[in-house]
């Protein structure tokens, strides 16, 4: 269990204790989803048409990891009902630093568990995303985000019945 995220760009937390449309558990502005575990979870963007800006949360590890261990990690995701476009760059990144976005639009980094083999396009149920890597003995940090340009991020439009008129075409989920 992670907790006490950072944030880059605007990343969203919904929790049924907010009590309004925006950030609210399982209504919100992105559509509908109960928590897979727990009651609350985060929203981010890892795709806008148009727009190179990308989204992440990060978390300092409580410890360094062990060189050549090999570390897992699994979490679930759901598209949310109100983005139009499904992707396959849902990845995560381990560092020896905090992060930095130097380009001001999204991490430049190599990922070390990388995008999955199909698109993710449920918006009912919880895909999980996991992986496994070996760790050089630096990494303090964890970071879950779309590491790529728009140009290389892989996605697929689906559309909406419910779009959000001010967001534009965009792929977001929830993460739990």
């Amino acid at each position: 269990v992670v907790d006490n995220w950072y944030t880059f760009s605007s990343p969203d937390y919904f929790n049924p204790i907010c009590n309004n449309n925006y950030a609210d558990v399982p209504v919100n502005l992105f559509g509908y989803s109960q928590a897979k575990h727990g009651n609350s979870y985060a929203g981010i963007g890892f795709y806008q048409k148009g727009n190179e800006m990308k989204e992440y949360i990060y978390q300092q590890l409580s410890t360094t990891l062990d060189a050549d261990k090999v570390y897992c990690i699994n979490f679930f995701v759901s598209r949310t009902e109100r983005s139009t476009y499904a992707t396959k760059n849902i990845e995560v990144y381990f560092s020896a630093s905090s992060p930095t976005m130097p380009n001001g639009y999204y991490i430049v980094s190599t990922p070390h568990v990388i995008k999955q083999n199909s698109f993710i396009t449920d918006t009912s149920q919880w895909t999980q995303i996991q992986g496994c890597f070996t760790a050089n003995g630096t990494e303090q940090y964890i970071t879950i985000g779309n590491f790529n340009s728009n140009a290389n991020t892989d996605t697929l439009f689906i559309g909406t019945n419910n779009p959000i008129p001010f967001y534009g075409d965009f792929s977001y989920y929830y993460i739990d």
